[in-house]
């Protein structure tokens, strides 16, 4: 059986819980180690991840009972760091006419590295599009210009390049 395959078939994909955002922690901080290169640059507090819980704005995988990726959308979570992704958001919105409470951003991705490449992201961002279908029309994200492996696996789950940035370019996700 194809490695790949296997992965997916023992890995659990579901929304996240408020019991699991201590392991969600752990997992955001380690990503936000380097926010280059595969891993993140938005750290997000605990009352942000509580939020995120609470709007159903994220998915969890897990292996063997172990947090091993996330995805989410952390708009809703008063984050500073978000300020450029709402401002680019507010022009996304007047320039294709969609109104900006149906632009999702803070959208963000982590498989732990032992783990990636077994077609775990793409699990997550499905189910996580299956939750937000009804809220959102298009998500908006930010990739570091150096991170040609975020870029890669974005655009191999659907992303659009949208416009360069000065440390990052915006990417977007139209919801169908």
């Amino acid at each position: 059986m194809k490695f790949e395959y296997k992965m997916r078939l023992l890995t659990n994909i579901k929304n996240a819980e408020i019991s699991e955002i201590s392991e969600l922690l752990k997992l955001n901080k380690a990503g936000c180690a380097k926010s280059i290169n595969g891993n993140l640059s938005i750290n997000y507090s605990k009352d942000a991840f509580q939020r995120i819980i609470s709007n159903q704005e994220i998915t969890i995988s897990r292996l063997n009972n172990k947090l091993i990726g996330y995805c989410l959308i952390g708009k809703n979570t008063n984050q500073e760091n978000l300020y450029y992704q709402k401002i680019k958001a507010m022009e996304i919105s007047k320039m294709l006419e969609i109104p900006i409470c149906e632009i999702g951003y803070g959208f963000q991705i982590f498989i732990d590295p032992s783990f990636r490449g077994n077609g775990i992201a793409r699990l997550l961002f499905e189910k996580l599009c299956s939750n937000i279908e009804n809220n959102y029309s298009m998500l908006l994200c930010t990739i570091n210009k150096e991170n040609r492996y975020s870029k890669k696996v974005h655009k191999k789950i659907g992303w659009e390049f949208y416009q360069k940035g000065d440390i990052s370019d915006y990417y977007i996700y139209k919801i169908t």
